[in-house]
């Protein structure tokens, strides 16, 4: 019997050996892998869907695409319409006047913000309305004037305030710099 000659060498001490391979390179993806039909949702309630179908052959050659309009509230897709009709035939104005006399017509604190907000949509479509629009944003102009003339005369004692800061500001960098007294 022949003992096979150990030249001191662990099996553990040597590294693993790779033999290399070239890669498989596939021209379709398996069957498996495969998806035989696919969905998505678009913005609209538009949904696309592709189905793959079989060939004579059996595999899949064609696809198919289907585009489908789905409708899940009727109320929304009928405002939607108004709201179209309403800009194809650019009567827009009267519409936001439509809205806001339905809004009003409510009772709710969220029906008359709903009848504010169409009030100011069509104060946009007034070619004059700025005064109207100025109001309707809760604003005056003896408000806006008086702020206005405050603030002035706020900005013009500032100086004075900004120039007294300056000073200060002036006196704690020179105490920094300055040599230490001994």
């Amino acid at each position: 019997m022949t003992v096979p000659q150990q030249n001191n060498v662990d099996i553990f001490d040597q590294g693993p050996t790779f033999t290399s391979q070239s890669p498989c390179s596939l021209k379709q993806p398996p069957k498996w892998l495969q998806r035989p039909s696919s969905a998505s949702f678009g913005f609209g309630g538009k949904l696309a869907s592709v189905n793959n179908l079989a060939s004579a052959q059996g595999t899949n050659q064609s696809r198919v695409v289907h585009l489908r309009t789905l409708v899940t509230e009727n109320e929304i897709v009928d405002r939607v319409q108004k709201l179209k009709t309403a800009a194809e035939s650019q009567t827009l104005s009267t519409f936001c006047e439509q809205k806001s006399a339905e809004a009003e017509k409510g009772d709710s604190d969220s029906d008359s913000a709903t009848a504010a907000s169409w009030k100011v949509l069509l104060n946009l479509f007034n070619a004059g309305g700025r005064e109207e629009l100025i109001t309707l944003l809760s604003f005056s102009k003896e408000m806006t004037a008086k702020q206005v003339a405050d603030a002035v005369k706020a900005h013009k004692r500032a100086p004075s305030l900004r120039a007294r800061a300056f000073q200060v500001a002036q006196s704690s960098t020179n105490e920094e710099n300055a040599p230490p007294s001994s």
